[in-house]
């Protein structure tokens, strides 16, 4: 995805998480979070905003530990959505006016500048918790447009998966590949003792799962379980559920 794409895509998630959430209490549970209310996702995904922006704004190397216990100033329960809106609304501001080569702190870059970073990971964050939302509220998942969902696969698999602090991982090694049916994206991960090895292509494996781009986002970031195929050996799976929680 372009930045410009990136950007209009979030800008559209934040505005639906919003809305799902707006369609019922904040005290309703998540279950695709089952430790949080709406209350907790609205309110994380509002800070989450505030200090990726302050952290595009400070165009340093390091988090400046203020500005993220200002984001973690919430409003009262009626002011909470307008509190949500407000911040995504200035997230957007700051990474459309940001310069491209702002040399700006980024946890996870890969190929990446650290502004298309946090564009990316700003994005999925959102999406991700749009769906929470949504569940809460529910709603059935809104539609994900393949090319935002091949994205977000391609960022899960291949950025946060390899990181030394993943908790994928096998005394008994095992290969899972990806295939989506309507893109060219195909993933194959390889699980070991050691952390995730990711490719992007699609190769022989213990197991495959296949579908539509959109189901397989939603299926991998563990917040639907149907609409996607399996073929083999179907007890990795539920080692991935059991075991890919993601935190920066």
């Amino acid at each position: 995805m372009t930045p410009e794409e990136m950007v209009a895509a979030l800008d559209e998630q934040g505005a639906l998480l919003a809305d799902a959430a707006g369609r019922t209490t904040l005290d309703v549970v998540v279950p695709s979070c089952p430790d949080w209310t709406l209350r907790e996702l609205v309110r994380h995904t509002g800070m989450v905003h505030r200090w990726a922006a302050s952290v595009v704004e400070a165009a340093g190397p390091a988090v400046d530990d203020l500005a993220f216990e200002a984001a973690t100033v919430y409003p009262p329960d009626e002011a909470l959505l307008g509190w949500f809106r407000d911040g995504h609304q200035a997230l957007l501001t700051t990474l459309r006016d940001a310069q491209p080569d702002v040399a700006c702190w980024a946890f996870m870059r890969g190929s990446l500048s650290p502004l298309e970073f946090w564009m990316r990971r700003q994005l999925h964050e959102t999406a991700v918790h749009r769906m929470d939302a949504e569940l809460a509220a529910g709603h059935a998942l809104s539609p994900v447009p393949a090319s935002l969902a091949a994205d977000g696969i391609d960022e899960l698999l291949t950025s946060f998966l390899p990181r030394p602090s993943g908790r994928l991982r096998s005394d008994d090694p095992w290969t899972m590949a990806v295939v989506a049916t309507d893109t060219e994206g195909a993933w194959t991960v390889r699980v070991t003792v050691g952390p995730v090895v990711a490719v992007r292509e699609a190769q022989p494996a213990d197991v495959t799962l296949s579908g539509g781009a959109g189901d397989l986002y939603a299926f991998l970031w563990n917040r639907a379980v149907e609409g996607v195929a399996v073929e083999g050996n179907a007890a990795r799976v539920a080692d991935w559920q059991g075991n890919v929680r993601i935190a920066w």
